[in-house]
């Protein structure tokens, strides 16, 4: 898994100004292990979104997932290419042009 981020996600923070941090992003991830690169991008935003408790971020936030198919130790599929999923996503915060993006094509290499 590969899951780069803005900083909109870590420091966007609550009503006690508490930010969102990377430990709590952290335990998202190793919660269980994650096959879809869209249901985890729309897991890290919703948990985001209701930690801070506001319908339009402070700041810019954009994650990107890359998710490999299968477990570790796992061959690929049988005519022996692998694969992965991958989703984009940003949400613009209020004082800038909403923005967002989508995407999730198959990888195969």
């Amino acid at each position: 898994m590969l899951l780069p981020y803005t900083d909109g996600i870590v420091e966007a923070a609550d009503a006690q100004d508490t930010m969102f941090g990377v430990e709590r992003l952290r335990d998202l991830l190793e919660e269980r292990i994650w096959t879809a690169a869209r249901e985890l991008v729309e897991r890290v935003f919703a948990e985001v979104g209701s930690f801070s408790g506001l319908s339009t971020p402070r700041d810019d936030q954009a994650v990107v997932a890359v998710v490999r198919q299968g477990r570790p130790g796992q061959s690929g599929p049988s005519d022996g290419s692998r694969s992965a999923t991958f989703l984009s996503r940003m949400r613009s915060a209020s004082h800038l042009p909403r923005i967002t993006a989508n995407s999730d094509p198959e990888l195969r290499a």
